[in-house]
């Protein structure tokens, strides 16, 4: 028998078609020592205090897989998230832990329990939450009215000051990590043991395990892989019209989620929502991004692309394979001035380049706007949600206003 240490997609006959799946299923590579824990459809998983029975998967992340469990006792529904055994974080313990002491609060996910387990893999850390559709997904299905747009808006903003006045940093608040509640699934019509919830997702679509050598140790893979089911469309059918959807927060375990008194400087942040006091040390390399603490003002920018990004219905506001130059380029345009804060810091200071940046501002942000326009309930309305994204979107760090004064900027007051 072959074992490895470490696979690579040409170990195995076949592979997720990443370019026609919708929600393509994690790379099999990807299992291994201190790698991904092998799931398959119908496991039951024992924690301290529950049998879980894994129904179907919900996605997976860099560092985690996650499942849609139900409990054999009570045939309630949960999202089960497990680590990868070699991931760790900081400030994963002390975030986890603050928010299981506060399940009052309305938009991080509530946490059912943690606990291990061990596997061919190593020993991964296991999560249980309450299940949430990805609001990347499911946006489209939303309501693009204005009312309920800025409704949801609105309660991504009450998010922020829940966690930020709980002393927790997210540092990964993407679309990705947002979703919308899913009360529906405490319906007693899918909480039997009969419950025929899977019903509404096609069959899983997997993708068999199968490796290239016949004498390959695989004893560390699943028997195959599963793509993710949407959740999303369940929510469409089954949701109360007349209730507004609920922002939730979820993977706080991502490596850089830490509480505000314990801090730690980042090692890695997605493109989209990079801070402009990362990015403009990552033009200098990657070690002088890294001696960067992320503070709840990094939280408030990602915020505030969030909100554009929902409000002009982009997939993305900066492009992810432009290069970091011209990243922070496009930074400047929405900022409009080059900061004092970044002198003897960036490497180009003064160049024209920058300076031409900012002064394309005002016609960015015009574009913007027409853009945001079509999901404004009025001229009036547009007017001031560019203001307040312009309040939000400034590149020094100690000038943008936190989560608490943006719930009070006159644009949530217009009706």
């Amino acid at each position: 028998m072959v074992q490895r240490l470490k696979f690579d997609p040409n170990d195995f006959v076949f592979q997720c078609d990443w370019s026609t799946s919708d929600n393509p299923a994690e790379p099999m590579e990807l299992y291994g020592p201190g790698g991904f824990h092998p799931i398959f459809i119908s496991q039951h998983i024992i924690s301290p205090t529950t049998d879980w029975r894994v129904m179907h998967k919900l996605g997976h992340g860099s560092y985690a897989t996650v499942w849609l469990v139900q409990n054999s006792a009570t045939f309630t529904w949960a999202a089960l998230r497990i680590d990868q055994a070699d991931h760790s974080s900081p400030g994963e313990t002390d975030v986890l832990e603050s928010l299981s002491s506060s399940p009052s609060l309305e938009h991080p996910v509530t946490i059912i329990e943690t606990f291990w387990i061990q596997g061919p893999n190593g020993t991964h850390r296991a999560t249980v939450t309450e299940v949430v559709a990805p609001l990347k997904r499911t946006l489209s299905r939303l309501s693009t009215d204005a009312v309920g747009l800025k409704r949801l808006v609105r309660g991504i903003v009450e998010g922020v000051v829940e966690i930020h006045a709980r002393g927790i940093i997210h540092c990964d608040l993407h679309l990705v990590n947002m979703g919308i509640a899913l009360p529906e699934l405490s319906k007693a019509e899918h909480t039997h043991e009969e419950a025929e919830l899977v019903s509404y997702f096609d069959a899983p679509k997997v993708t068999l395990v199968v490796p290239q050598n016949p004498m390959l140790d695989l004893s560390h893979h699943p028997p195959y892989v599963v793509e993710s089911c949407d959740m999303g469309e369940f929510h469409e059918q089954w949701r109360d019209r007349s209730a507004p959807d609920i922002a939730k927060f979820y993977d706080f375990g991502n490596g850089e989620a830490h509480l505000e008194s314990k801090p730690h400087a980042a090692v890695s942040v997605v493109n989209d929502i990079c801070p402009p006091e990362w990015a403009v040390l990552r033009l200098m390399g990657k070690d002088h991004a890294r001696s960067v603490t992320f503070t709840s003002a990094c939280d408030i920018w990602a915020l505030g692309i969030n909100i554009l990004s929902i409000m002009s219905n982009a997939r993305a506001i900066f492009n992810q394979s432009s290069s970091w130059h011209k990243q922070v380029c496009d930074m400047v345009e929405l900022g409009g001035n080059v900061p004092s804060c970044w002198e003897g810091v960036h490497p180009d200071f003064e160049s024209p380049e920058l300076l031409a940046a900012a002064n394309r501002s005002d016609e960015v942000w015009a574009k913007y706007r027409a853009r945001m326009r079509t999901r404004c309930a009025s001229e009036e309305d547009a007017d001031a949600l560019v203001a307040m994204l312009r309040r939000i979107l400034v590149l020094d760090p100690a000038a943008r206003p936190d989560a608490a004064e943006i719930l009070l900027d006159p644009w949530f007051a217009l009706s």
